[in-house]
């Protein structure tokens, strides 16, 4: 039977017996059974079809291609605005308190190396409802990511047309909430990585180093050449604005990090997922704060505070100087970033999907790995077809607001899963250890709770909304179809 006909018939039979499960004693609420990382491991072993063809080059690579987007041609103009020059304090702050999160990350996908990564390692410390539900959430997060970031490149290309004196009729390059009737670039490039990404993780991982290339040096050509126009006067004052400014900044500075997640993503792809995925995961995250620094040095000294750009930054910037050329070429790799990070959010949410329903959460169809291909092919044809539509036919701003709040909460669960797993198994193999431990866990799970409480009520209703549906979808068919309480779970391991 399909999961609508479960939501539709069986909702108030399986709320009762989750209800009367509330009532068992002795060993806990059923639904917050934890899932041996014996069994998952084992499953992982088991579970033939991915294709593990990744090294360490391509981790960094994927995790490059996630974090660095078009927002490192953005966001510095709206942090600068609100910390002056200091916004490189922001960025320092900004990728350490990821860096916590990202040492707690490389623990758990060294420890755990399966799909699904925050699912994973939630369902083995916290147990299946939340695994589900920040499952469910992390979905969300992704689809509406590669959605995001879809309609910056259709934004980005309409204008490099204009450049060329070409113009698109506004019907096709807005949607329905901005006078048009859909936004076809966007939903076309969605349609493109799509088929990439069914194609491999080969064919996906090519096009991802490549707009990475190219991005990268696009950025070094950015911090080479502005270099020579750099004017140390416009670093004075340093902090106009004081340390609240500084501080202010750093929690948007904090969203320009994420996307090492994905690396964690592509374990069961990985030639040696204990080695090779904490390398991916910090080396990414090492490199791309790095540029964002250096970035951040050059722009605010080649244009004095009040003329510095809030929408294209990076571009103005060289425009203001005189080099309208490599303005040009600023907005091509603005173009290559962003298809990067639609293609890593491409890749991640259908690997997630597809271990949720290996668990009986999701119909068994969405787990199916194209025996030739190697690729989750339904699970990226549902996802990838969703994040078009929403690219087509909803603005960005409606688009981008609930997907902060996911990705904060998946980092805390994190976290939280390290102190867990320390405290509960402190005899499983951990081929890395995050240092510092309970302090590091701590300080990320702090930073990125203080970071939460400042977002606005219309985040969280977003994020309330979906978590409520994705609460009626386990309590008709998650609840009933768990291949966990099929199993009898062996002795020793997380109560």
């Amino acid at each position: 039977m399909g999961i609508c006909a479960y939501i539709y018939q069986n909702p108030f039979k399986s709320l009762l017996k989750l209800i009367r499960g509330m009532r068992a004693s002795g060993q806990g609420h059923p639904a917050f059974a934890k899932k041996p990382v014996s069994l998952i491991l084992e499953e992982a072993e088991c579970k033939k079809g991915l294709h593990r063809a990744l090294g360490p080059i391509d981790l960094i690579s994927i995790g490059i291609g996630g974090i660095i987007g078009a927002g490192i041609f953005v966001i510095i103009g709206v942090g600068a605005q609100n910390a002056g020059p200091a916004i490189i304090i922001s960025l320092i702050l900004g990728g350490l308190a990821c860096t916590f999160t990202a040492l707690c990350y490389s623990e758990l996908a060294a420890m755990i190396p399966a799909s699904g990564c925050i699912y994973t390692y939630t369902y083995a410390t916290l147990g299946e409802l939340v695994a589900w539900v920040i499952g469910w959430d992390m979905l969300m997060v992704y689809i509406l990511t590669a959605s995001t970031v879809a309609k910056g490149f259709s934004g980005y290309l309409v204008g490099l047309l204009r450049v060329a004196s070409i113009s698109l009729p506004e019907w096709m390059v807005k949607d329905p909430w901005n006078g048009g009737i859909l936004d076809l670039p966007a939903a076309i490039i969605i349609a493109i990585l799509m088929v990439i990404v069914l194609a491999g993780i080969k064919e996906s991982v090519k096009v991802t180093k490549a707009m990475v290339a190219i991005k990268i040096a696009v950025v070094l050509l950015v911090i080479g050449a502005g270099t020579f126009y750099i004017d140390p006067g416009n670093w004075i004052p340093f902090a106009p604005f004081g340390l609240p400014g500084i501080l202010s900044v750093t929690a948007t500075m904090f969203f320009a990090f994420p996307g090492f997640d994905i690396v964690a993503s592509a374990a069961e792809e990985s030639k040696n997922p204990q080695r090779d995925l904490p390398l991916g995961i910090l080396g990414s995250m090492a490199i791309c704060t790095l540029i964002y620094v250096a970035m951040g040095i050059v722009i605010t000294g080649m244009v004095p505070l009040d003329r510095i750009d809030t929408i294209s930054p990076v571009a103005s910037a060289f425009v203001d100087v005189g080099l309208h050329q490599i303005s040009v070429i600023i907005s091509a790799g603005a173009l290559a970033g962003f298809i990067s990070v639609i293609m890593c959010n491409l890749l991640i949410q259908t690997r997630l999907c597809m271990a949720i329903a290996r668990d009986g959460l999701l119909p068994a169809w969405a787990a199916h790995v194209h025996p030739t291909l190697g690729t989750p092919v339904r699970a990226t044809v549902v996802s990838g077809f969703l994040a078009l539509v929403s690219s087509a036919f909803f603005p960005i701003g409606k688009l981008a607001d609930t997907t902060v709040i996911g990705y904060l909460l998946s980092f805390v669960i994190v976290c939280g899963g390290v102190l867990l797993l320390r405290k509960h198994q402190p005899d499983l193999a951990r081929p890395f250890k995050c240092p510092g431990v309970p302090w590091i866990p701590l300080a990320g799970l702090v930073s990125c709770l203080g970071i939460m409480v400042q977002l606005p009520g219309s985040t969280w209703l977003g994020m309330l909304v979906w978590t409520g549906l994705g609460l009626l979808i386990y309590i008709s068919y998650g609840w009933c179809n768990s291949r966990l309480r099929s199993l009898k779970r062996p002795e020793g391991d997380i109560p």
